[in-house]
């Protein structure tokens, strides 16, 4: 019983100080002496870097889900694995609800797997 509470104590006293760090301007978080981790990185205009340039919140609000990754000189997008073209991204994705979403070739094999599971049918 005293295990428990002991491991809710540590709980709390770790993650007290991160609620405390939290700012406009983004969250720190020490990991161990000499390393941190920062979410959220703004300037002092208010725009946030996504890891190549500093986007103003009207840019997120209209790019959100619909980014589909660097493009290359040939016009390839990278998708964070290799390089497709514009074709992959029609064949396999679809739009919905402001973001880009996977088809699942699989979903009607789900979807149809128990609806006919016996042929009892009363066509009398």
């Amino acid at each position: 019983m005293f295990k428990p509470l002991l491991l809710a104590a540590i709980l709390v006293a770790t993650t007290a100080p991160l609620a405390q760090q939290a700012q406009a301007e983004g969250l720190n978080i020490d990991l161990m002496p000499g390393v941190s981790l920062r979410i959220g990185d703004q300037d002092r205009r208010g725009n946030y870097w996504d890891g190549h340039d500093w986007r103003d919140r009207d840019w997120w609000e209209n790019h959100r889900g619909r980014y589909q990754g660097e493009r290359s000189r040939r016009g390839y997008y990278w998708d964070g694995y290799r390089w497709r073209d514009g074709d992959y991204w029609r064949k396999n994705y679809y739009y919905h609800d402001g973001r880009y979403r996977k088809y699942d070739k699989h979903h009607y094999k789900k979807h149809h797997k128990h609806k006919h599971r016996h042929h009892d049918h009363d066509d009398d």
